[in-house]
């Protein structure tokens, strides 16, 4: 204290000792500006009085943080609890009892087990007190119990605090209720490993129960059974009844499969209408064989989907390991393998894999890699077969036909490659090659070599579905120069029962240009009188599976004279296909088949052969 202070002092405190202290021995404290205290004792006997000035600063500071302290217990949002060295509950804060469903009052003088939910098992709580003594603290994912009796998850934090002798004094534990975060992280694992439609496991977790199957069955020495399932026939469920009963009905494959199958097996959703099925344990065939049928057998009952009743199959590749193969993705190839086999044999079976299978799908991969090499090195050529007018002898049009001529194994027919690039989607580049590079070919052998000869491009439903194909075939009419009236697109029936709308508008624009609609392979697939009249079609081609035994088998010559006599009525023409000899060629003319096409005029040519055929017999429509 300054001097000039003191002197201050003296004249306030001789003021109130005037006033206020009266006898001897009488004390008064003063605090001034809330920084510091006089405390003042008077000596009457003595003739006087002492003055002691204290310095509160740090007794503020202490009181103010004890206020902010008390506060943030009393207004958090984490729920605090503190417990004496007992484990008797001292104190709680609102949100403790805002969580719980506990009053203060209620809680105070109790031990915190009274939230315990029975959810955890003593091991657990005993590793929890051991970490309290050794380190005094504690954190992490605990199950307790409202007072409602609902059991929910929190975060809780346990601190210790010791009295300075290292003794325990009180804990101090601050929870969280985590059950939103809880469900948020189960809606994200169920996202990624379970089918929203069917609640089956999806692919990922297929994926990892399949590996950990195989994993146990090496230390067990037992086998683990894939079957891979794909129903029969469900596109045209699909299609006919809508997607919303196509769900239902994989929803109601999915009970039926929950119900043949142990807990222990898994039963996954891969994609679309394929299923798979790990079982474990798999060691007695005859078993399996016997589930296999009653897998079949369940399958192909009746479905009932919102008034109606469908009918379906399901075609089941199986395989084994440690048998057939070793991996997890080489047992789906073998199970996928197998299915197609089944498929092969005629749907609603069953076939186990066997080397042979593998093989086939080595072949497969390596001729995969290979298509994909040759779209990119322009290893594809197009040969063409002349359409004849029998009637007057004359070539009329010409179908383009694809090609791959390989480097080292030459020309590979299209039955080998064609299929390969409809299940990798490499038929949509290698469609856009064709149809530019045939109307490019029709064009020239128009123009620059006079034949007034059209060409037809086949179409495949991926391409027609997965391509602005009006926009192509309007650009590549516009580049080649070729009419609109010399191209003929030719597409399968079974696109016409895809998404019925969208194609019905499609082929009239590509008709309103001009181009010529044929569907080929007619007879084959879904045909009916009802798609030739609402859709915008031209032409007809009788498949050559009628055409082989027409001679001589009565069911193929009445369907072929059947579509002979339909089309003409519906002013249609028709084109016979997979004519072969003179027999039958006079057959058709005689019953007024419009045009021809097959070895019997000509195998299908390379352009510069089939040029020399036009100028060598002068042949023009």
């Amino acid at each position: 204290m300054s001097w000039q202070e003191f002197e201050d002092t003296q004249k306030e405190v001789g003021f109130l000792l005037q006033s206020e202290l009266q006898k001897d021995g009488s004390t008064l404290d003063l605090t001034c500006d809330g920084n510091w205290m006089l405390s003042a004792n008077t000596h009457m006997h003595q003739g006087g009085y002492a003055v002691v000035r204290v310095d509160l600063t740090e007794q503020k500071r202490t009181q103010d943080q004890l206020q902010l302290a008390a506060t943030v217990f009393q207004t958090a949002s984490e729920a605090m609890m503190v417990t004496d060295k007992d484990d008797i509950i001292q104190m709680v804060n609102p949100a403790f009892s805002k969580i719980t469903g506990y009053s203060e009052r209620e809680v105070l003088g109790h031990s915190p087990t009274l939230l315990s939910s029975g959810h955890h098992n003593a091991a657990y709580y005993k590793k929890m007190y051991l970490d309290l003594q050794n380190t005094g603290t504690w954190q992490g994912e605990i199950w307790n119990r409202r007072k409602s009796g609902e059991i929910y998850p929190e975060w809780l934090s346990i601190s210790t605090i010791y009295d300075d002798d290292g003794e325990v004094l009180q804990r101090v534990s601050l929870f969280t209720d985590i059950t939103s975060r809880k469900k948020s992280e189960e809606r994200i694992h169920y996202q990624a490993n379970y089918d929203s439609l069917t609640d089956l496991p999806n692919r990922n977790l297929f994926k990892e129960r399949l590996n950990h199957a195989i994993n146990m069955a090496r230390r067990s020495k037992d086998r683990v059974a894939l079957l891979f399932l794909d129903l029969d026939n469900f596109k045209h469920i699909n299609d006919t009844l809508g997607h919303l009963l196509g769900d239902e009905l994989l929803r109601q494959v999915a009970e039926r499969l929950r119900s043949l199958f142990r807990e222990s097996d898994t039963i996954a959703r891969l994609s679309g209408d394929e299923f798979v099925i790990i079982i474990n344990e798999a060691n007695y065939d005859p078993d399996l064989q016997h589930l296999l049928t009653r897998l079949l057998e369940c399958l192909s009952l009746p479905y009932a989907l919102d008034g109606n009743t469908a009918y379906t199959s399901v075609s089941v590749g199986a395989t084994f390991f440690p048998d057939d193969a070793q991996s997890g993705d080489n047992l789906l190839k073998n199970a996928d393998a197998a299915m197609f086999k089944a498929k092969e044999m005629g749907r609603n079976t069953y076939s186990f894999f066997t080397p042979e299978m593998n093989n086939r799908a080595q072949e497969r991969h390596t001729l995969e890699v290979a298509l994909h090499k040759a779209l990119d090195k322009k290893h594809f050529l197009l040969h063409y077969q002349p359409i004849v007018d029998p009637h007057t002898q004359t070539v009329v049009s010409t179908e383009a036909l694809v090609r791959w001529n390989d480097p080292e194994k030459g020309l590979i027919s299209p039955d080998k490659f064609i299929p390969v690039a409809e299940d990798t989607g490499l038929i949509v580049p290698m469609g856009e090659w064709i149809l530019r590079q045939a109307c490019t070919d029709a064009a020239h052998w128009q123009k620059e070599e006079g034949f007034n000869i059209g060409v037809s491009v086949n179409l495949s439903s991926r391409q027609f579905m997965r391509s602005d194909i009006y926009g192509l075939v309007k650009d590549v009419l516009k580049e080649s120069q070729l009419p609109a009236s010399k191209l003929t697109l030719e597409i399968t029936e079974s696109l016409l029962v895809e998404d019925e709308n969208e194609i019905l508008k499609t082929l009239r624009k590509l008709r309103d240009l001009g181009v010529l609609l044929s569907i080929d392979d007619f007879g084959t697939g879904y045909s009916s009188l009802s798609y030739l009249k609402r859709f915008p079609i031209t032409t007809l081609k009788i498949d050559r599976s009628f055409i082989c035994d027409i001679l001589s088998d009565s069911e193929d010559s009445a369907l072929t004279q059947a579509i002979l006599s339909m089309a003409k009525s519906m002013n249609l023409k028709v084109v016979a296909e997979g004519v072969e000899n003179a027999g039958q060629a006079e057959y058709l003319k005689e019953r007024q088949c419009d045009l021809i096409q097959g070895f019997y005029y000509s195998k299908p040519l390379a352009l510069e052969d089939l040029l020399h055929l036009f100028k060598q017999k002068k042949l023009s429509a």
